[in-house]
């Protein structure tokens, strides 16, 4: 099974459980709850590319995808967390953040 299917699933259960919920509202919804978490889980665990932000200070700061906080170490910029030490994201290093790829089909 691969990621995008597991979410797809948990999305689903998501929804039915919801509604399940919403048309008796006298069950209980520690299903709801679970299915909630376990999206939220495997969403995390997906590989994401890292993002480039601006500060206030006109530079470009390596962000996480999931909670927006820098991952990059300032000290020593080489060290590339596979997770984002904040949020647990997967980041996914082997693409470029995500402007430099922008900035690259502008100039072309």
């Amino acid at each position: 099974m691969t990621e995008k299917r597991a979410i797809h699933i948990a999305r689903h259960k998501v929804v039915q459980e919801a509604n399940g919920h919403y048309f008796c509202p006298r069950l209980p919804t520690k299903y709801l709850e679970f299915w909630r978490m376990v999206l939220a889980a495997l969403i995390k665990a997906k590989a994401e590319r890292p993002v480039d932000k601006s500060d206030g200070f006109g530079d470009k700061i390596t962000s996480c995808p999931g909670c927006g906080k820098p991952v990059i170490n300032y000290y020593n910029p080489s060290i590339k967390p596979s997770y984002c030490m904040l949020c647990g994201q997967k980041l996914d290093w082997q693409q470029e953040p995500a402007r430099e790829e922008a900035e690259k089909r502008e100039q072309k």
